[in-house]
Formats: structure tokens, sequence, C-alpha cells
């Protein structure tokens, strides 16, 4: 069998990590211009956006002949094999909201494996 690996990027965690770096070079620019409370501020909204998509979000997805691996930096993989799934939904974000927004190009299509 064919075990070569696709490995597909998780675009809503490295929207937060790239988010949680500039709020965190925020944070730095605040400390320096000595305005302490709002650094405090920004310090803790960049460990958020770091922290928790680091623990509850895969950062990747890899693909291969026997099924798909979801890759987490402190959890286990997730792994899930072809034989076992019955089918792939895709649900469409834009029937939820009946207005585009930001939120659309994040989360352009929902899968849900049965």
């Amino acid at each position: 069998m064919n075990k070569r690996k696709q490995i597909a990027l998780n675009k809503l965690f490295n929207f937060f990590m790239l988010c949680g770096l500039f709020l965190a070079w925020v944070t730095v620019e605040m400390f320096f211009g000595k305005d302490y409370i709002w650094s405090i501020v920004a310090a803790l909204c960049a460990l958020l956006f770091i922290i928790i998509p680091a623990i509850f979000t895969p950062y990747c997805y890899a693909f291969d002949s026997e099924g798909v691996s979801l890759c987490y930096v402190f959890l286990p993989v997730e792994r899930y094999l072809w034989k076992d799934i019955y089918a792939i939904e895709v649900d469409d974000i834009s029937t939820w909201t009946s207005r585009s927004n930001i939120f659309d190009l994040l989360y352009a299509s929902v899968f849900s494996i049965r």
C-alpha cells in the first residue's frame, strides 16, 4: 500500500497564532512606551490567542491511503481510518448567517466525519 502523506495546514490555527504574535509585539511596544496597564491587557490577549488554539485546535491534517490524522501541539494525534468513515458532510457557514463577514474567510466550510 502507498502510505505517502499529504499535509494540509489548519488556517484557523495559523490565523490565531499570527494574531497572538502581533499582540505580543504590541505588548512590547506599549511596555516600552510606558503604557503599563494596556500592555498587561494586550499581553493577556496575546497569551489567550496563542495558548487556547495551541491546546484545542489541530495545527495540521495528514492524509494518507489508510485515513486522516489530526495533529495537535499538546494533545495526542487523532486518527480516523477510511474504512470506519461512512460519510463526510460539508456544511457551508454562509447558510448559518444572512450576512457575509471576515469570518466567512476563516470558516468557509465545516466538515463532519461520520
